[in-house]
């Protein structure tokens, strides 16, 4: 007979096993690391390992919460389903500008977009 607890355990080692996708920032001596599905839910560390322990047990805490609240877990995405080509349409005027960067950078047009885009979600970030 499987106890309640040993049920709980083993949905709980199920959700800890998902490949969640964290975000981690250094800011003023710390770690912070932050978990793209879960928003909200972040924790920091003075070291990267103790950052990712804390946010372990916080991503912990809240599947318990959301679990005993009824609420359904945001599950990460199946990576599997995204291959990375994008069709993308630009003016001229965007692309010569990004043909640019990329003669500068001394790097392809799709590495250049690659960081443009990085740089965007970076913004978009730290205004979150």
């Amino acid at each position: 007979m499987i106890t309640r607890s040993k049920a709980k355990r083993a949905l709980m080692s199920k959700y800890m096993k998902l490949p969640w996708s964290y975000i981690v920032k250094q800011e003023e001596g710390y770690y912070i690391v932050s978990v793209m599905e879960m928003p909200g839910v972040a924790s920091d560390g003075k070291t990267i390992t103790e950052a990712m322990k804390n946010i372990k047990e916080a991503l912990y805490a809240t599947i318990e919460l959301y679990l005993k609240q009824g609420k359904e877990i945001p599950l990460a995405p199946d990576m599997s389903k995204y291959k990375g080509k994008i069709s993308y349409r630009t003016s001229p005027d965007r692309h010569y500008k990004i043909s640019r960067i990329a003669r500068e950078k001394d790097c392809s047009i799709s590495k250049t977009l690659d960081m443009l885009v990085d740089e965007g979600f970076s913004k978009i970030q730290k205004r979150r």
